[in-house]
């Protein structure tokens, strides 16, 4: 009875921290940050850039940016930005007049560009890593990079899930692989697209198979997809997350 109603409650604890939106109260405290190979794939433009002017605007603030170096897409002479800071759940960059920055930037389908507080976007003096990555990335088409772990609870605790198979469908291209003594896995290389993956561990005569999620798999970039199961000892059973 305590073992389920511990499943229970980390379910319950797990939905609510996956579908409900931040509160206000809490919308600068951000989840965390991709890795500089994670946020290339997501961004539409990726540049170093001055920042020229602002000017207050509703809700926020409009920002003209002039691009120095582009790592990524391909943009005007100058671009303004818009930041919502009233926003409920997004906001924007608060950039600095004169300032130079590394911008990770945003467009939306009526042209707006934002770039967030919670991304990669940053003073080009705390950009290191970014830059370390953008001046050495792989020729074009060397496809994307696929990654994650699959982990188990169960009565004894926290445990990897080692040799669940991972089998990953695109609409031209399918893979298939197995998770370490660490419940890890890894694809290289992989045509850029959307995926369909699924995880089935294998225990004795039995399998158990996790229902379908999907990535989306960008050129020259990562991506990172995790999977979690529970496992019920008394019906030797697996519940996916």
């Amino acid at each position: 009875m305590i073992i389920r109603t511990t499943f229970f409650l980390f379910l319950s604890l797990c939905f609510i921290t996956h579908f409900l939106p931040p509160s206000p109260a809490n919308a600068k405290q951000c989840p965390s940050v991709g890795s500089p190979c994670e946020e290339y794939g997501e961004a539409s433009a990726i540049f170093i850039g001055i920042v020229l002017s602002s000017e207050e605007a509703r809700s926020g603030k409009n920002f003209v940016i002039k691009p120095e170096t582009i790592f990524k897409g391909s943009t005007d002479s100058s671009i303004t930005f818009f930041s919502c800071f009233e926003c409920m759940y997004d906001w924007g960059y608060e950039f600095s007049v004169g300032a130079k920055y590394l911008i990770y930037a945003h467009q939306d389908s009526s042209g707006k560009w934002m770039a967030s507080a919670c991304g990669r976007t940053r003073p080009i003096a705390e950009a290191n890593e970014d830059l370390e990555f953008l001046q050495n990335l792989p020729p074009e088409g060397s496809g994307g990079h696929l990654y994650g772990k699959f982990t188990g609870i169960d009565s004894s605790g926290t445990i990897p899930i080692a040799g669940a198979i991972l089998a990953i469908e695109g609409q031209t291209h399918g893979y298939m692989t197995t998770t370490d003594t660490n419940g890890q896995y890894e694809l290289i290389s992989l045509s850029p697209g959307d995926y369909k993956v699924t995880f089935k561990v294998i225990e004795g005569a039995q399998e158990y198979e996790g229902y379908a999620r999907s990535v989306r798999v960008y050129d020259r970039s990562c991506s990172q997809l995790n999977f979690l199961c529970l496992r019920d000892d008394a019906h030797r059973r697996y519940t996916y997350k």
